[in-house]
């Protein structure tokens, strides 16, 4: 056991090996390093060192390029770093095709430049143009279902309207407004409603329907009356289609 001192380093061995190590440190008056230079050193040297795989949320993928693609664990954690996960993985999708060719020879380097340059494998024509027709459906269903919640809404106002008007309306005026029914809609229809009506009267859920139908259009102003109307105050141009369907504006 002996004590080596060389520039400033005392090494305690015992035989062969380093048992250990004490440094000796003296002020030195010709030092010019300054705090902000050794800041800058720091800095510099921080960069060098290797990425801290715990900072990868994504240890599946991580282990996925290391043990399955073979590349280095530092390459592999700046690619999470630097790449999105989902694109990593279309791409990886694609270099599994061309391993399975057998023309791979390196294919750590291979799956790296495949990562870099983007070889993910391009959709056909057909995968193009079927991807379209499920965007559209998926639009044309959110469409639907939008039509359909406002449609809701605007009836569930516009009976609230006719039952104010109805309401507002005494015993004379509303006597009147039955017989003006019964002349412009009842004895114009075919026998089959003036039948129902004669024997149900508006006590009939269908006939009750076309009552209230004639009071919102002889009674209602345009703006709560029309849908569209209401729909384009809810931010919506809904335009009747041929078929009595309403749409959405293209």
């Amino acid at each position: 056991m002996y004590v080596d001192l060389k520039n400033g380093i005392k090494k305690l061995k015992e035989g062969r090996k380093i048992a250990a190590l004490k440094f000796c440190i003296k002020n030195n008056k010709k030092n010019t390093i300054t705090p902000k230079l050794i800041e800058e050193m720091m800095c510099q040297d921080q960069e060098k060192l290797p990425l801290d795989e715990f900072e990868i949320e994504n240890q599946q993928l991580l282990q996925t390029l290391l043990s399955e693609f073979g590349i280095s664990n530092n390459k592999a954690i700046e690619i999470l770093k630097t790449k999105d996960e989902f694109y990593i993985e279309d791409v990886l999708e694609a270099v599994k095709i061309q391993i399975k060719t057998g023309k791979i020879k390196d294919i750590p380097a291979f799956t790296v430049k495949a990562i870099e340059d983007d070889y993910r494998r391009k959709k056909t024509k057909t995968e193009i143009e079927q991807e379209k027709k499920q965007e559209l459906k998926k639009q044309a269903q959110k469409e639907k279902v939008l039509l359909q919640k406002l449609e809701k809404e605007f009836n569930s106002q516009h009976k609230a309207k006719i039952d104010e008007v109805l309401n507002d309306l005494d015993s004379t005026k509303r006597k009147k407004l039955i017989r003006e029914f019964e002349k412009d809609e009842i004895d114009s229809s075919n026998e089959i409603l003036k039948n129902s009506y004669r024997k149900h009267g508006l006590d009939s859920h269908g006939n009750k329907a076309l009552f209230r139908s004639y009071v919102a259009e002889r009674l209602l102003p345009d703006e709560v009356n029309k849908f569209q109307i209401f729909a384009k105050k809810q931010g919506y141009e809904i335009v009747k289609r041929k078929n009595r369907e309403y749409a959405f504006k293209k």
